[in-house]
């Protein structure tokens, strides 16, 4: 069936159905969304490439009326940590918060949420917090990150190379030998960036009634972004959650089961997996496992509780930059969920 449908289109020209409704102002994009009573967020961000974070005071900026500021600490103790879910073997992948909290490593690292009644009055409120840096030696170029002498970026790591790799096909050295004119050369290429027309944004709509949240976003990514939301943002104590699985024992058996059958019909793809690189990241960093089992059993205590409903409608571009999920995607999130109110952010 897939194949006939398939068939109809190989060779044809395929009217597009979407561009009489955009090309006439009718689409509708995340930041056309509006909710009664929503605030406004924007992002304190770093000015420097790498620097230890001493005190921040937000004083001036709670003071403006209807003013909210969550920090990095803040952040930190109401969620799980970012986790890469991705893993190599010798690929080190640090784990960080939506927030920076004691070090940023990039200008633009994002060190406060402010929200407000308006993004006008964040962008105010935004301005008057004070952030005492103490600057260090940044890794700029390539060059830079190879040279052993230079501070690591992340403590954990071997250096500031997080992955090699090489890969070799045939007898190289041998058809190296028999060529005419071997030619050595170093090639240098601009960095690139995909930009598409729309940045990115979100809008965490809380029913005012049920706090149930729909959490819509420029994504490429909906359902895995829906899990992650609840995973991160749904932090607990591991002796929490088992209070919660004990109370709901009938809740803890069905999951149980659910598992133990998928895990017999997998049973010969699990087997086959290469855990290596997940051996090799918990080597390196023995906290990864305790933060990995946190927001996994705090996931299935609360379950669909903890899990938002992710809606992504018009997209203006994305080329593959918006399927991964970003650290004010979880900031939001997790700021909606503690308020229980709608929070938007668009990014300019």
């Amino acid at each position: 069936m897939r194949a006939a449908i398939a068939g109809r289109f190989v060779g044809s020209s395929v009217k597009r159905v979407e561009d009489q409704r955009l090309l006439t102002g009718q689409g509708r994009f995340v930041a056309d969304i509006e909710v009664p009573g929503m605030m406004h967020a924007a992002f304190l961000r770093s000015p420097h490439a790498h620097a230890s974070i001493g005190r921040i005071d937000v004083t001036a900026a709670r003071a403006l009326p209807g003013v909210y500021v969550i920090t990095g600490a803040m952040m930190k103790a109401r969620t799980n940590p970012l986790l890469s879910l991705l893993a190599f073997d010798g690929l080190y992948t640090p784990y960080f918060w939506a927030l920076a909290t004691d070090r940023v490593r990039m200008v633009g690292d994002p060190v406060a949420m402010v929200l407000a009644p308006s993004r006008y009055l964040a962008e105010d409120a935004m301005a008057l917090i004070e952030v005492d840096y103490e600057p260090l030696e940044a890794v700029a170029t390539i060059d830079q990150a190879l040279d052993s002498r230079k501070p690591k970026l992340w403590d954990k790591a071997t250096g500031n190379t997080l992955f090699n790799s090489t890969q070799r096909y045939g007898d190289i050295d041998t058809v190296f030998s028999r060529a005419d004119r071997v030619i050595t050369r170093t090639f240098d290429c601009h960095r690139h960036s995909n930009q598409p027309m729309e940045t990115r944004g979100c809008v965490a709509e809380v029913d005012p009634a049920t706090k149930a949240m729909t959490f819509h976003s420029a994504t490429q990514n909906s359902h895995a972004l829906k899990w992650y939301l609840g995973m991160v943002t749904g932090r607990q104590t591991v002796g929490q959650s088992a209070k919660w699985l004990f109370a709901n024992r009938d809740k803890a058996k069905r999951f149980a089961a659910g598992a133990k059958g998928f895990a017999a019909a997998n049973s010969d793809a699990m087997k086959s997996a290469d855990n290596s690189g997940m051996a090799f990241l918990v080597k390196k960093d023995w906290s990864v496992l305790g933060h990995m089992m946190r927001s996994f059993v705090g996931l299935v205590a609360k379950g669909a509780d903890s899990v938002p409903e992710v809606e992504a409608r018009d997209i203006g571009g994305a080329f593959g930059a918006k399927g991964v999920f970003s650290r004010e995607e979880i900031a939001v999130c997790a700021a909606a969920k503690e308020l229980g109110v709608s929070i938007k952010w668009i990014e300019d």
